[in-house]
């Protein structure tokens, strides 16, 4: 079965952009719905995995892609608040 969230994220990325290069209104909330999108498609399955694994009563799994979610939630929210910080000087 082939999964689609990944290239609907993008296709929404390359609309805002489209939007963009014409001056559209919501350009820019369509970029941010997009790239928002594309960052939740491996959190859901990470978070899909997690569930699957605990189900199946494999506890170790279960724990070792709780541990992955947690780093990638770290990654996303460490990189958020450095990108917040940048500007400040």
């Amino acid at each position: 079965m082939r999964q689609w969230g990944g290239l609907r994220a993008l296709a929404v990325v390359a609309a805002g952009t489209a939007l963009l290069f014409a001056h559209a209104r919501y350009a820019d909330l369509a970029l941010r719905i997009g790239i928002l999108a594309l960052m939740a498609t491996p959190i859901l399955r990470i978070a899909l995995a997690i569930y699957a694994f605990w189900k199946e009563h494999d506890v170790k799994y279960a724990f070792i892609a709780l541990a992955v979610l947690l780093i990638v939630l770290l990654g996303a929210v460490l990189s958020g608040t450095a990108g917040a910080h940048a500007g400040d000087n």
